[in-house]
């Protein structure tokens, strides 16, 4: 499995919208991704896609994405077979970390009142601001192409660190808990060049960069990176946390 970018056509298959008649919000969606100011981003399983998630760089309302310095993410789903695996968290770090490398300092994001699963976890990545409440959806369009009505739902805002090369050097690699210096020359050669950047990227998603060109990593090597983005010792990591990154070792397997 890996995270890597779709387009329009793929998005209306894994829709199931007619190309020819795709509803509003398809359309919406695919004439964004076209012209660049959108980009869809998927877990891909041997060619099936598991997960979906839209950065949005510009957007008619500027408090979700005013194309300078703030981007609105959308519609994380993950394959219902495949949840409580790890992958939205690792397909939100992803996309976190594309976004800070191109340069915007903040991310929104959009949950409804009721997903506290959701609310919980984009606090977790740090979605921590409360821009407004919404009752006007800019991603979801009615028969007009006009933003839907909705009943409501918050949008909340992260702040970006600037990733490395941009602004104050970063940090070593090996000044975090558990990375030495074969697994700091790996990550380097996968672009996680700094502490911060392995913070930013997150241990599953690095874990993800790295099995793609290091086969031969393993779950040891997941444990190492979580030990670092967390400082902990990676042989103290609770038994909880132990499962949830086997599970998502064990999907490069099939």
């Amino acid at each position: 499995m890996h995270i890597r970018t779709a387009g329009a056509e793929e998005m209306l298959a894994l829709w199931g919208e007619d190309p020819a008649h795709p509803s509003p919000t398809a359309r919406f969606n695919c004439e964004n991704i076209r012209r660049g100011s959108a980009t869809l981003f998927v877990w891909d399983r041997g060619g099936a896609l598991a997960g979906e998630l839209y950065l949005f760089r510009s957007l008619s309302d500027p408090d979700f994405a005013d194309g300078k310095k703030r981007a609105y993410l959308c519609a994380l789903r993950v394959r219902e077979d495949l949840r409580g695996r790890g992958l939205g968290t690792a397909l939100m770090e992803h996309v976190i970390a594309q976004a800070a490398q191109e340069g915007f300092s903040a991310l929104t994001i959009g949950v409804e009142y009721s997903e506290e699963a959701n609310i919980r976890l984009y606090r977790r990545l740090g979605f921590t601001e409360l821009v407004k409440d919404c009752v006007l959806d800019p991603c979801s369009m009615d028969e007009h192409m006009d933003p839907e009505a909705h009943t409501g739902f918050h949008l909340l805002l992260k702040r970006l660190c600037a990733p490395s090369g941009k602004g104050a050097p970063g940090t070593g690699l090996t000044a975090m808990r558990s990375i030495g210096r074969e697994l700091e020359r790996k990550l380097r050669s996968v672009g996680v060049d700094s502490a911060e950047k392995l913070a930013e990227t997150g241990s599953k998603q690095a874990f993800s960069l790295l099995k793609q060109r290091y086969p031969g990593v393993c779950l040891v090597h997941l444990y190492a990176l979580e030990g670092a983005v967390t400082d902990t010792d990676y042989n103290r990591l609770s038994e909880e946390k132990k499962r949830e990154l086997k599970e998502f070792c064990d999907l490069w397997k099939k």
